[in-house]
């Protein structure tokens, strides 16, 4: 995890795995864990073929934030995602970091680039991580 203090954390980007069967309150509950109470839910973001979950539209919805799918290709492009067990399901070493990750780069600035604020948290059928934009020294 960063050693940024939350009150610098202006934009916050969380990426979710989950399973076909989960629950939009458990995605719900662990995003609520994780999330500092400063900063702001920019996006969740997920491996593009899992976007029509329930799970994760109505967590979407509820939080009144965009859902952005992205492919494995480029979900496997981060290679500072620590792998998990499920990565033989998905395709993808962990969706959670790298979806994490995918957003926030995709609101990249020059000068700027993605990092992992929150490393992926596990809790009934779903997993999350947040990212932060950081400026590169």
């Amino acid at each position: 995890m960063s050693t940024m203090a939350p009150s610098s954390l202006p934009a916050l980007y969380a990426g979710v795995g989950c399973t076909a069967s989960a629950r939009s309150r458990d995605v719900l509950a662990l995003l609520e864990a994780a999330l500092p109470a400063t900063g702001t839910l920019i996006s969740l973001a997920s491996l593009d073929r899992r976007c029509r979950l329930p799970a994760l539209t109505e967590t979407a919805a509820m939080l009144t934030v965009p859902l952005l799918g992205f492919s494995e290709e480029s979900l496997r492009s981060f290679p500072q995602a620590a792998p998990s067990a499920a990565a033989r399901l998905s395709g993808v070493p962990s969706v959670a970091e790298a979806a994490a990750l995918a957003s926030a780069s995709a609101r990249a600035r020059p000068g700027q680039t993605a990092v992992l604020w929150l490393a992926k948290q596990t809790g009934a059928g779903c997993t999350v991580a947040l990212a932060v934009l950081t400026d590169i020294p």
